[in-house]
């Protein structure tokens, strides 16, 4: 039962009380001033029509009702103006709660549209990795249902104008737009070639610059936000933030918590601009460093595969512009998988030192270590097929020691190269000048000990001698052409051409001689054509 008063509840109640206790104030004052009041009435009324007896108990009268009707008054407006403070009260409070009626409606519009907005972007993103999985990785055409986001998208974006960034606005406009365009390439049959530069595009775009495209298709048990870049990431992780209720959201002055769980820890300055930590949905560290603006500066980025590590960036600012500084890409994609796939430092967004992995149109060429942006320490190189192919030790881009694989992944040399081709080891079914199949060993690049098949006779009847003895007179040919090729006589014949040609081709000519100065006096050189120069006037061409 409600425990005010029923006084303030019912105004007309209020009025009657005001009016017995007047009453009631009334009689008590007749009964104060003449005492038995009946009596008083009695003798007054028996006495009417003789004013000079009566004056006195008039004048009393009159005097006491003023008062009563005074008080009366009094309390009329004092009940009165009660009313009208509650009535206020009640009226201001009945605005209030209309106004918070109105506030969660808009709210609840709002995350209404946030939610909408967050999931069309998850499976946009989603899309695109597939598509991009399936086109240009396993070279799939797949179609799409024409519906997969929102119809309402701009305005839907446009209610988060207060929530969001100018350039966060731009930025869902922009990947809501390339959806359509990718949906317009799908239903129009455009050419694959057309689609998949936009795709891959796009892709290099929205996704982390760290991990290789390639690697999306071994990547994919990742969550969808764990691969899209850095700014997008932000993106997503705001509008998570609304997409809850205002009672899950505490602010406080150092954190934001959603549920009870971290979603942002202030460590310096203020949100999103100073240094900060941001929290995924499953309360582990995404991000720890320097926020400008709103946007990642410098600082340590982390990947996860559900709940497993799956990479590790550091980002510097360098002109205003976030770049990597050190990566590592944890493995469970390629044997061994207690390698990483990369481990490696950066320079001007490239690895430079470190373990990398590398790939030509989408297949990988190398796995292995770099120094100075070269081949150097273990490494693997694998053929376009994606099976191995050399699997050892580099030294600046050579190869230095190691197996070298065939085509079908057998074993084909165990041993030391030079200049990039097998030196020392042994061989398999190995081919190499007039040998075929030769299974043994070498040394220095030639046959040592072991089996194989070695040229008899050609179809023209040269013996093997024959060929040797050929190879070694090209060998002799190509020596003398290099030194007279080389040589001041060679260069004596093609100045003496080149300047004859000049002079007569044209009318008019100068020739100009090398010369060497000496405390001001000049000194030509000997007088011949390779130290000679012509200069002539265009316009004296001779046709």
């Amino acid at each position: 039962m409600n425990k005010k008063s029923w006084v303030s509840n019912n105004p007309i109640k209020s009025i009657l009380l005001g009016l017995i206790i007047s009453i009631i104030f009334f009689v008590l004052l007749l009964y104060l001033v003449f005492g038995n009041p009946v009596q008083a009435f009695i003798k007054m009324f028996e006495l009417r029509g003789e004013p000079n007896k009566t004056g006195t108990a008039m004048s009393s009268l009159s005097y006491i009702v003023t008062w009563i009707l005074t008080i009366y008054s009094i309390c009329v407006t004092g009940i009165f103006s009660f009313l009208v403070w509650k009535i206020n009260k009640r009226s201001l409070k009945i605005s209030e709660e209309l106004k918070n009626i109105e506030g969660n409606r808009e709210f609840e519009y709002k995350r209404e549209k946030a939610i909408i907005v967050y999931y069309d972007l998850q499976r946009g993103f989603t899309i695109i990795r597939d598509l991009y999985i399936k086109h240009i990785l396993k070279k799939d055409f797949v179609t799409l249902d024409r519906a997969f986001f929102s119809q309402n998208w701009i305005e839907n974006v446009a209610s988060l104008r207060k929530d969001l960034s100018n350039d966060e606005i731009n930025n869902i406009y922009y990947i809501y737009n390339a959806l359509f365009t990718i949906q317009s390439y799908l239903d129009n049959e455009t050419s694959n070639e057309k689609f998949e530069k936009y795709l891959g595009k796009i892709v290099r775009q929205f996704f982390l610059d760290f991990i290789p495209s390639p690697l999306m298709g071994e990547l994919r048990e990742c969550g969808i936000e764990e691969l899209v870049s850095i700014d997008n990431y932000l993106l997503m992780h705001k509008l998570y933030k609304l997409t809850f209720n205002k009672d899950e959201v505490n602010i406080g002055d150092n954190d934001i918590q959603i549920s009870n769980g971290n979603y942002y820890k202030k460590l310096s300055g203020d949100f999103y601009n100073g240094e900060g930590v941001i929290y995924n949905s499953y309360g582990k560290v995404k991000m720890r460093g320097f926020f400008y603006n709103g946007f990642f500066a410098s600082g340590t980025y982390y990947g996860y595969n559900g709940l497993d590590n799956q990479y590790e960036i550091v980002y510097e600012s360098i002109s205003n512009e976030s770049r990597i500084k050190k990566g590592v890409l944890y493995n469970n994609v390629i044997d061994p998988k207690d390698e990483n796939l990369i481990n490696a430092k950066y320079l001007d967004g490239v690895p430079y030192e470190g373990k990398i992995i590398k790939f030509n149109n989408n297949y990988i060429s190398y796995w292995g270590n770099v120094v100075n942006g070269k081949k150097d320490g273990k490494g693997k190189t694998f053929s376009t097929n994606g099976s191995i192919y050399y699997d050892g030790v580099y030294n600046n881009d050579e190869k230095i020691n190691g197996k070298l694989y065939s085509s079908d992944g057998t074993l084909s040399f165990d041993g030391e190269f030079k200049d990039g081709r097998p030196w020392n080891g042994r061989v398999r079914n190995m081919d190499f000048y007039y040998i075929k199949r030769f299974n043994g060993t070498i040394l220095e690049g030639k046959a040592y000990e072991g089996k194989g098949l070695i040229l008899k006779i050609t179809s023209r009847g040269e013996s093997l001698n024959d060929l040797r003895y050929q190879e070694e007179m090209e060998v002799e040919y190509n020596e003398i052409q290099g030194e007279y090729f080389s040589s001041e006589e060679y260069e004596e014949e093609q100045s003496s051409w080149h300047n004859e040609n000049q002079r007569n081709s044209y009318m008019e000519w100068e020739d100009y001689i090398y010369a060497d100065w000496k405390e001001g006096v000049h000194i030509e050189r000997e007088d011949k054509e390779s130290n000679k120069k012509v200069y002539y006037y265009p316009q004296s061409e001779i046709k």
